[in-house]
C-alpha cells in the first residue's frame, strides 16, 4: 500500500488539493497526480466508495487508475491479472480451477501465508449479464479470495475458501455460507473466528463447491517462492524487452520453419539449485509475457494472440 500510496498524505496541513499514486507499468512504476474532483451525483460517489462517509482514499485511488488507464470508461470489464500486476508489479498466476492437477487448496493456503493478492471468475452465463443464480452466485463476474482456512466438522478436516464480492452485497447461499447449519458442527472457537451473519458480499465456501463455481483463479505475489511447498525456497528473476518486428524478427509459430528462428530469443542457465527445492522439480522456472500497449487509452488496445516456446538446451 506504501508503495503504490505514498505516505505523508492528507486533507490536513499544506494541502494543495492534488494527490500521489504510483502504478507498476510493464517493468517499472510510474507516478501519477491527480487532482481531488471526484465524480458524483447529488453529492454521493458513482463509483467506488466507501462504508464511512469521509473515508475517499479509493475514490482517489480508482480516479488516479482511470488516469492510467485512459479514462473511467476504460476501467470497464478488463482482467483481473493486469489489475493485479498494476497495483503490485508481482508475480502472476493463472490456473483453470477444475482442470489444474495440483492441490489447488495448499497453493492457496501458502499464497495467503505470503500476504498474495487471489481473485476468482465465475463462468459467463447465455448472455454477458451479470445474472445472479439461485446460489446467490454473480455470473460471469470477478471476486476476492480474503482467506483460506482448514476447519473440523464432526472429526473430519473440510478446506474452506473466504470469498469477497466487490459488489458489498450479494453471497452465496450453499453450505458454509453465513446463515448454513454446518457451523453449528464445529467449534465455538472456529465459529467466533469464522462466521459473521453480516450481508457484506463476503462468504465461505467450501473447496469442493469453489471448484464448481468458479472457472479460474489468478495469485499474484511479490515473489512466486509461495509456489513451492518447502517455505525454505528463494526464487530470483529477471526481466528481458524485446519485439515483434514484421519483416525482421516477426518469424511466427512453430508452423512457419522459415522463420521460426528469427523470433526473440532468451538463455537462461540454472547456475545452482536450492537443496530445499530439489526434491520436488529441480528445473523449476516461471516465465511470464506481457504485451506492453502503445495505445492511450486501453479500451482501444488490441490483445493479440502471443506466446512463447521453451526449449531445453543440452550442454
Amino acid at each position: 500500500m506504501d508503495q503504490v500510496m505514498p505516505v505523508g498524505q492528507s486533507f490536513g496541513e499544506d494541502y494543495a488539493g492534488i494527490f500521489h499514486f504510483r502504478f507498476w507499468r510493464f517493468g517499472k512504476w510510474i507516478d501519477v497526480v491527480i487532482d481531488d474532483k471526484l465524480p458524483t451525483i447529488n453529492g454521493k460517489l458513482i463509483f467506488v466508495h466507501s462504508k464511512t462517509s469521509n473515508e475517499f482514499w479509493p475514490a482517489l485511488l480508482e480516479k488516479a487508475y482511470a488516469k492510467v488507464c485512459g479514462s473511467y470508461a476504460d476501467m470497464h470489464a478488463g482482467l483481473v491479472s493486469e489489475a493485479l500486476l498494476d497495483f503490485t508489479g508481482g508475480i502472476h498466476v493463472h490456473f483453470e480451477t477444475a482442470k489444474t492437477s495440483i492441490d489447488l487448496w495448499s497453493l492457496m493456503n501458502r499464497a495467503a501465508k505470503a500476504k498474495a493478492l487471489m481473485a476468482c471468475g465465475t463462468f459467463l452465463g447465455k448472455t454477458s449479464a451479470n445474472t445472479v443464480l439461485p446460489n446467490g452466485i454473480v455470473q460471469g463476474h470477478a471476486y476476492t479470495v480474503t482467506e483460506v482456512y482448514k476447519v473440523t466438522c464432526r472429526g473430519k478436516p473440510v478446506q474452506l475458501v473466504r470469498v469477497l464480492n466487490p459488489w458489498g452485497k450479494g453471497e452465496w447461499t450453499g453450505d458454509w455460507s453465513d446463515k448454513s447449519s454446518l457451523w453449528n458442527k464445529v467449534s465455538k472457537e472456529e465459529q467466533s473466528r469464522c462466521r459473521s451473519l453480516a450481508n457484506d458480499g463476503e462468504f465461505w465456501m467450501s473447496m469442493e463447491d469453489f471448484t464448481k463455481n468458479f472457472e479460474d483463479t489468478d495469485i499474484c505475489c511479490l515473489s512466486p517462492d509461495f509456489l513451492d511447498s518447502s517455505s525454505e525456497c528463494k526464487w530470483t528473476s529477471t526481466c528481458y524487452k524485446d519485439s515483434w518486428v514484421d519483416g525482421t524478427t516477426a518469424g511466427g509459430c512453430l508452423n512457419n520453419k522459415d522463420s521460426f528462428w528469427t523470433n526473440p530469443q532468451f538463455r537462461v542457465r540454472i547456475e545452482e539449485l536450492d537443496k530445499e527445492c530439489s526434491g520436488q522439480c529441480p528445473e523449476n522456472i516461471l516465465v511470464s509475457l506481457m504485451q506492453n500497449h502503445e495505445k492511450r487509452n486501453r479500451s482501444e488496445v488490441s490483445n493479440f494472440a502471443i506466446g512463447f516456446n521453451v526449449f531445453a538446451i543440452l550442454l
